[in-house]
């Protein structure tokens, strides 16, 4: 997943900008068309967060260690639980029970830590120490309002790849 860091910021921004569409793209009377289209710009717009998060865990310094088990799992349930709103509900999911206030309490921790997780690894990358949650809000600020903070991450990702390539590992 090396290739997602090496891409330019405007090809990332494309990406997402295509995955966005996509997902919330309907064609009148055509739901499986809808729902296919909607599926892949999910899968498209979540798989670059993803890749980001997986592969700054291979670029951390030698004495940090982020533990990425709980990214995985939880990023896995976030996109098929979105896959399955998308697919059973229409995109509309609510609900009054008890089981269905906690799921969506737990999706909504899991998509904080979707963003969270890659602008932690980032910046603990970028200084060579474990970072505070102060030092890297800005990466998350980024992600979240990504059509603007793709311009600033995505050439950090591609500086941290040029210099780990050549051999200049902090």
């Amino acid at each position: 997943m090396e290739f997602i860091l090496r891409l330019k910021h405007w090809q990332v921004f494309l990406i997402l900008l295509t995955g966005s569409i996509t997902s919330n793209f309907t064609w009148e009377n055509n739901l499986l068309f809808n729902l296919a289209l909607n599926a892949f710009g999910l899968i498209i717009y979540f798989f670059w967060y993803f890749a980001v998060g997986l592969e700054l865990t291979e670029h951390l310094p030698r004495r940090v260690e982020l533990p990425r088990t709980l990214f995985i799992v939880n990023s896995f349930v976030l996109i098929v639980s979105l896959l399955i709103i998308v697919a059973v509900y229409d995109g509309y999911f609510s609900t009054n029970g008890l089981l269905g206030f906690i799921w969506i309490v737990y999706l909504m921790y899991a998509m904080l830590q979707f963003m969270f997780y890659p602008s932690k690894a980032l910046r603990t990358v970028e200084q060579g120490t474990e970072a505070t949650f102060g030092q890297y809000l800005k990466y998350v600020l980024l992600t979240i309002f990504w059509p603007i903070g793709i311009w600033w991450i995505q050439p950090k990702l591609n500086r941290i790849i040029a210099e780990n390539t050549t051999g200049n590992i902090r």
